[in-house]
């Protein structure tokens, strides 16, 4: 009793660890007599652990357990079996360290957590064939670059000879002497986009080009819905007429498509480009004078159908964005790093999940290397960003840190 009060410090946590079980029973009889309701804080332990004090020698532990016994488990895998044998102060954080800076775990396990990035609201045109999505999709064996108008969702599928930078200019022209010049093009990486035949066609005529990063489709959604729309109407018009070619099929869906009234705009798509609607003042707009003069009731009715449909798409496209962000964040910051993990195309089992890409910045949601840039939603959480994204599946957090010299400890 007398060591007791000696030696031991109320509110302060101790390991007590006996060798004979019939110590441990007197010791605990007795302190049940005359401590009680003590705020001492007492832990039972089983076994003794090796305290490690050289650096290099917990390096050593470190290299051993990760990667030749336990094979690259993950954090929770790794803490149990050091923690059962060795300690040594912030044992933990350096083996979160060690894990999340090995390279074969970063390019070659699943990112379990993978960054969840917030949408940023992008510019909405104010009238149609501003800004129009490009994109290419086969059915059938047949290919076809698509294109759509952001502003009144008007779409169009052009037969390609072949999927090349050629034949995409020339239907794309084809498309412009109907419509008109767009201000803005936006396409994916792919080579028949990004191509010199491309470049200086928007050169010549000054539009601008933009491409989506890689593996980042929200950016050219537009015209993905577009392929979804024509590809569920070709399903249908196909088990009606069996004896229709492809090309004849598609075109049949795509007239179907423009003249279906949008979720969005509430008008078909050929309503919008033409300004022709079916009642005098679909947006209630209480203007029936404009009836004596067809050209300037087509032109001001044109005009108010223009401003309601952006008024339409961008409350349509800010609630959209709002509601999906409730359960993203912010994207990762890599504060300058040099190097970052990117998601692959493998497929296969056997193959690494990851790549290992030089940086030289980023900006927004992009990282930026010499050959491209990469959305961050395809890149593993910087280290900093994330203390522990290769923990094992099950993931239950171990403790922080060990008591020196003990383990396996019960209250």
């Amino acid at each position: 009793v007398q060591f007791f009060k000696e030696y031991i410090k109320p509110k302060q946590q101790y390991a007590i660890f006996f060798r004979n079980e019939q110590i441990a029973h007197t010791f605990t009889t007795t302190l049940q007599k005359y401590f009680k309701n003590s705020s001492y804080k007492l832990i039972h332990t089983v076994n003794i652990l090796e305290d490690i004090q050289n650096i290099n020698d917990q390096q050593e532990k470190l290299e051993l357990y990760h990667t030749t016994k336990t094979c690259h488990r993950g954090m929770n895998e790794m803490k149990q079996s050091l923690g059962q044998r060795f300690y040594w102060p912030k044992i933990s954080a350096d083996i979160e360290s060690y894990i999340n800076n090995c390279e074969i775990c970063q390019k070659n396990k699943y990112d379990r957590k993978p960054p969840v990035i917030k949408f940023n609201l992008t510019p909405t045109a104010s009238k149609p064939f501003e800004h129009v999505h490009l994109d290419t999709f086969r059915m059938d064996y047949n290919a076809y670059v698509t294109i759509i108008d952001s502003f009144s969702r008007y779409g169009q599928a052009y037969p390609l000879k072949s999927v090349t930078g050629t034949e995409v200019v020339e239907n794309l022209f084809n498309f412009i002497t109907h419509h008109g010049l767009p201000l803005k093009i936006t396409t994916d990486q792919g080579t028949e986009f990004k191509n010199k035949d491309l470049e200086d066609f928007c050169k010549l005529y000054k539009i601008e080009l933009h491409f989506t990063t890689p593996k980042n489709s929200n950016s050219n959604s537009p015209v993905e819905r577009f392929h979804s729309s024509i590809v569920e109407a070709y399903r249908c018009l196909k088990e009606e007429h069996k004896e229709m070619s492809t090309d004849q099929l598609i075109k049949r869906a795509v007239l179907g498509y423009n003249n279906s009234i949008h979720s969005v705009t509430k008008f078909t798509p050929f309503e919008v480009i033409t300004g022709h609607v079916k009642s005098i003042n679909p947006f209630d707009l209480n203007d029936n004078a404009i009836i004596s003069s067809y050209v300037q009731s087509h032109k001001e009715t044109s005009n108010k159908l223009y401003e309601k449909i952006k008024e339409i798409n961008l409350q349509t496209k800010h609630g959209i964005i709002s509601k999906r962000n409730e359960v993203r964040s912010d994207p990762p910051n890599f504060n300058n790093q040099k190097i970052a993990f990117i998601k692959t195309k493998a497929r296969a089992k056997h193959l690494p999940k990851f790549k290992r890409v030089q940086l030289i910045g980023e900006t927004g949601n992009k990282l930026i290397t010499n050959k491209t840039t990469y959305h961050k939603s395809s890149a593993r959480k910087p280290i900093s960003d994330s203390k522990q994204h290769l923990q094992d599946a099950n993931g239950a957090d171990s403790a922080d840190t060990a008591i020196p010299g003990t383990s396996n400890q019960s209250d």
